[in-house]
């Protein structure tokens, strides 16, 4: 939930966020399906690749398509695409990685991504904006 906060708006809850990131945070539509036809649920639960849209300092030691833990029924829609850190796919590319300044908010758990989810920790930490 707080992610989406940082937004103007969500669809949750059709609330007003603090409007850090110019944009909404959306639900995914239903019913989904993968390319093969298999309908996808949401929440989408399980492990998905983030792949890097910009190098940013987030990313040192972490490799492109590295794997992240996801619990979510909504993703990020930023009206600016240049905020786009990284993006993963259910079953279309969705922002999942957004930054702005020295402020970034992520749709994964980061404390349940394993190695990859505290190298970003431990990149943040000692990210010099």
């Amino acid at each position: 939930m707080g992610a989406q906060l940082l937004f103007e708006k969500s669809e949750e809850g059709n609330t007003q966020g603090l409007g850090h990131f110019s944009g909404s945070v959306k639900r995914f539509n239903q019913p989904l399906q993968d390319k093969n036809g298999n309908r996808l649920k949401v929440p989408h639960m399980g492990w998905n690749t983030v792949r890097q849209c910009q190098n940013h300092p987030l990313f040192n030691g972490l490799s492109d398509n590295a794997h992240f833990y996801f619990v979510h029924s909504y993703y990020f829609a930023p009206d600016d695409k240049n905020i786009i850190l990284g993006e993963s796919e259910y079953p279309n590319p969705f922002a999942c990685i957004v930054g702005k300044d020295n402020v970034f908010a992520t749709q994964f758990h980061t404390e349940k991504s394993g190695d990859n989810g505290l190298f970003l920790l431990k990149n943040f930490i000692e990210w010099n904006v």
